[in-house]
């Protein structure tokens, strides 16, 4: 380990230390600034230790006090537990860095921003779940199930990529939108650009168009309207001729009651509607209308035949 990575390992121990003064914090900040390899430094050893399950145990719970001697053996152990893995990524590790896969997710109802090792933001919708990946030539992200908004940090060097089963999206940086149902994804760009591909096809998308994929096909490019943009973010859902169950999929993201569809020829009725997810009860009952199927409610769930 060199001596940028020992000093980057002791400012990220202050740092977590919970006992930081102003005068350490500046000194910290003109540490940073004076070099990008500095700044490197710290970004990796950060990435590493919010990576490593084994150094949060580490850490205190805010909830409890513990003797001060206690502290000083925490921090020191996690302290060199830290440099232990530095010293082994720089020995074992010379090719290019395999950063280790990390999961973010949220629960129903939830909805939450995160910060990735590179500053890009995320945020996902309720019950969404993502794994994230880094390497030198590349970014990598794949959405598991739900929906994510990003906001990807430029990087030339390293594309930022995103997948799931039916697209690859990739982009330098730009502000973009995907979401995941049941039978299609749907790629949307709020600014810049973004290449949409799948096996047999790609696209090319700027702001203020969107397209869908399914079956291995990519639909035409259309555009939308700029309030549409990631409307999920407030809790709000457009629908236009999709499959009922596409529907009640993201009915079951958000709220705690579970829909259930019990006649299977509902699944794929095509719905028109435009909702927030504070109106599904009415929602489900002016469909029922509309469409001419039942509603059956219980405590524990609403069947749909």
């Amino acid at each position: 380990m060199n001596l940028i990575d020992e000093q980057a390992t002791q400012w990220l121990i202050k740092l977590h230390s919970g006992a930081t003064t102003d005068a350490q914090l500046a000194e910290f900040k003109l540490w940073l600034q004076a070099s990008n390899q500095h700044v490197e430094a710290f970004r990796k050893a950060e990435t590493l230790w919010r990576m490593t399950r084994y150094a949060e145990a580490l850490l205190p719970s805010p909830k409890t006090t513990k003797p001060a001697n206690s502290m000083k053996v925490i921090y020191s152990t996690a302290a060199l537990f830290l440099l232990g893995l530095l010293v082994l990524f720089s020995t074992v590790s010379p090719g290019p860095q395999q950063y280790e896969e990390v999961i973010y997710s949220t629960a129903v109802a939830q909805v939450q921003t995160f910060t990735l090792p590179d500053n890009t933001e995320v945020t996902l919708g309720a019950d969404s779940k993502i794994s994230v990946w880094y390497e030198d030539t590349q970014r990598n992200v794949r959405l598991i199930k739900g929906e994510a908004l990003f906001n990807v940090i430029p990087d030339k060097q390293r594309p930022f990529i995103t997948r799931t089963e039916d697209a690859t999206i990739t982009v330098l940086g730009t502000q973009f939108d995907v979401q995941r149902m049941p039978h299609h994804t749907r790629v949307t760009v709020g600014q810049g650009k973004v290449a949409v591909s799948n096996n047999k096809q790609i696209v090319n998308l700027t702001k203020g168009q969107k397209v869908t994929l399914n079956n291995d096909k990519v639909h035409d490019v259309t555009a939308f309207a700029p309030e549409h943009f990631a409307q999920w973010q407030r809790k709000r859902f457009t629908f236009t001729k999709q499959p009922l169950q596409d529907l009640i999929s993201v009915l079951n993201r958000y709220n705690r009651i579970p829909v259930k569809i019990a006649s299977p020829q509902l699944k794929n009725l095509k719905i028109t509607a435009a909702f927030s997810i504070e109106q599904s009860q009415q929602l489900l009952e002016s469909l029922s209308r509309q469409y001419q199927f039942e509603l059956k409610e219980s405590p524990t769930e609403i069947s749909l035949f």
